[in-house]
């Protein structure tokens, strides 16, 4: 939360990579904006913690389509307790299963 008693979010975008050339290559490339409260949390958890070598962050993505193209939007925050996955959750293909099908296509003979 900000110091107006707003929540602030992290967020960016990751597209399908259409021009991946080699198998190492990620699938999804984008960028994030890091706002300066997880900044501040993520310096002092390293701080507070001096032989700690990474932070875990909560990480969570959303499915859109701009003009008959997926992309997700994600966002980055403190961690948060975990939630079991529901049916609604696995109603629609994903932009993974997307690049999943890209990939099984590539592969035919």
């Amino acid at each position: 939360m900000n110091q107006n008693g707003n929540y602030s979010k992290s967020t960016g975008t990751l597209h399908i990579n259409y021009h991946k050339q080699k198998d190492k290559a990620p699938d999804l490339l984008g960028k994030i904006k890091v706002r300066r409260e997880l900044e501040e949390y993520i310096c002092g958890h390293l701080r507070d913690h001096p032989r700690v070598e990474f932070v875990e962050l909560a990480i969570a993505g959303w499915q859109y389509d701009k003009n008959g193209q997926p992309f997700l939007v994600v966002e980055l925050s403190q961690p948060y307790g975990n939630k079991q996955p529901t049916e609604n959750s696995r109603s629609k293909p994903t932009i993974l299963d997307i690049i999943d099908r890209q990939k099984k296509q590539e592969y035919q003979y």
